[in-house]
């Protein structure tokens, strides 16, 4: 499935916490890379489970994959 078909499709589930897996997916990474991500503080998970398990907040994700997607839309929810 294309990224931004995929991406399309979640927009209304933006709240949802997402796994190391599925985030690395999004990003088109590895699992790997997001963990050094996080050691390096280039992007970090929103939450950890009790099993201390990574989850990244999807609006999060989509944030860092396209910034200026997101800022449209803030302004747009000013001008109304």
């Amino acid at each position: 499935m294309n990224l931004y078909i995929l991406i399309y499709h979640l927009k209304d589930m933006t709240e949802k916490y997402i796994s190391i897996k599925e985030a690395s997916i999004l990003f088109g990474v590895t699992t790997t890379t997001l963990r050094r991500w996080e050691k390096n503080f280039v992007f970090l998970p929103n939450h950890r489970t009790i099993g201390n398990h990574r989850r990244y907040k999807l609006s999060s994700i989509l944030n860092k994959i396209n910034p200026k997607q997101q800022q449209k839309k803030k302004k747009n929810n000013l001008l109304f």
